[in-house]
């Protein structure tokens, strides 16, 4: 077990130790055991008796430690001032939204498109090439760097027209495949953390922890995945023995930023602190983790599972707001979502006010109930003709409720039978004397 040093100015008031502390001179001396508070009369006590650093298992220090905010409570006020223009003003640091284009038109480029798509499959192999050596026998040798690759692509993508990216990172995919999980759930979290303002860096972040999120799955779990039921609770307790693999996992690939960690980790964790693997809540989760678990969830509501059908989009989104409400994600991780895929996510069949059939194809961040939409046939089922609606900029008009692909076409077979029917009277009648 790795142990880090920490000063007892640096010790958080009022966390539960996640671990047992130890003397940093005497790594044989219990200082306070697991499971106790550590309050300012407990670290006192610690100092009469000439403690100065205590040591922990590193893989807690987070937990614990204040961090970078003692460490920017004892900087000069020059050098504080120095260190926040640095944070303002760095590349790295900077908002990755202020670089975000809106394309000319509300239609997507077909090449680009193609283009995306073909990123994606790419993303898909290399994903799937990185969980089979990580997953072998042998560990020398990994590196996540094709990991990074992915992210640093996709932001490029996004970069360009973050609607289509988004729209084909959430459509729905024949394979349930593990990798191809991962990788719709880290393209929805890189947009989502790109319209909450995060940095670049903290972008590719959360989008590399999210690719490694469901690694350390083996046989056993996986065969616990493919039941065509809910787990029991045993079950349940034995799927969550998975992250501690993760864990070990994550620790054998050198030079993992904290930032991913923390986010292949905890994507399991909730706001309310019902999550694991550590039932984290509120501010002690990571911010990018409590973007990834949102992501995490709504593209698992959105696939099919073994035990039941994939939720409709607009169905997956009401359930995230409904249990959002109970307290499983953070308020505002939960609003990205919204404003990233809409209300109504991208891609989903609506009906408008007027009886129109419309698909969502680009979303407004401040008003995502009101997309803009295509037409795509007018009430009587009879196809429109490149007819697209700014929502937001049309009040008359309002999504009324959503439709599936089948709704539409049944839609189009009711009018053709109509219009079969009508021939069929109109030629019975011109056969009719007139008097």
């Amino acid at each position: 077990m790795n142990k880090t040093i920490i000063s007892l100015n640096e010790l958080r008031q009022g966390v539960v130790l996640p671990a047992a502390i130890y003397d940093a001179h005497n790594s044989q001396l219990l200082l306070l055991n697991r499971g106790i508070k550590l309050t300012q009369d407990k670290i006192n006590g610690l100092r009469k008796r000439g403690i100065k650093q205590i040591a922990i298992d590193s893989k807690f220090v987070s937990e614990i430690s204040l961090g970078l905010a003692s460490q920017k409570k004892n900087l000069s006020r020059k050098d504080q001032v120095l260190k926040e223009l640095k944070t303002q003003n760095g590349e790295e640091s900077r908002s990755l939204f202020r670089e975000l284009k809106k394309p000319a038109s509300a239609n997507y480029d077909a090449r680009l498109e193609k283009s995306f798509a073909s990123a994606h499959q790419k993303h898909v192999e290399h994903l799937k090439k990185f969980f089979a050596e990580l997953h072998g026998e042998s560990k020398e040798g990994i590196r996540y760097d094709p990991l990074s690759e992915i992210a640093n692509e996709s932001v490029e993508q996004l970069l360009g027209d973050i609607d289509l990216f988004v729209k084909l990172a959430i459509e729905s995919s024949q394979t349930e495949a593990i990798n191809e999980h991962c990788l719709k759930v880290s393209k929805l979290a890189m947009s989502m953390a790109t319209i909450l303002g995060f940095s670049k860096e903290e972008v590719c972040y959360i989008g590399m922890g999210c690719l490694m999120s469901r690694i350390g799955i083996g046989k056993e779990i996986q065969k616990l995945i493919n039941l065509p039921r809910e787990f029991t609770p045993l079950e349940a307790l034995e799927m969550k023995k998975h992250a501690s693999r993760k864990l070990r996992l994550l620790e054998q690939i050198p030079g993992i930023p904290m930032g991913v960690k923390q986010v292949a980790w905890q994507i399991h964790e909730r706001w309310n602190g019902s999550g694991y693997p550590r039932g984290r809540a509120g501010t002690q989760i990571p911010p990018l983790v409590r973007v990834a678990s949102v992501a995490d969830a709504y593209v698992a509501m959105t696939s099919d599972r073994p035990y039941r059908k994939a939720m409709a989009p607009y169905t997956a989104v009401e359930t995230i707001l409904e249990e959002a409400r109970k307290g499983l994600y953070e308020p505002n991780a939960v609003r990205g979502l919204l404003q990233t895929i809409s209300l109504f996510p991208l891609g989903s069949h609506v009906e408008l006010s007027n009886k129109m059939c419309a698909v969502t194809i680009r979303n407004h961040a401040q008003f995502y109930d009101r997309p803009t939409v295509k037409v795509i046939c007018d009430s009587f089922g009879l196809p429109v003709q490149e007819d697209i609606i700014d929502l937001s900029k049309e009040q008359e008009l309002q999504i009324v409720k959503t439709l599936s692909p089948n709704d539409i076409t049944r839609l189009i077979e009711k009018r053709k039978r109509q219009d079969e029917v009508l021939d069929i009277v109109m030629d019975w009648s011109e056969e009719i004397p007139v008097i």
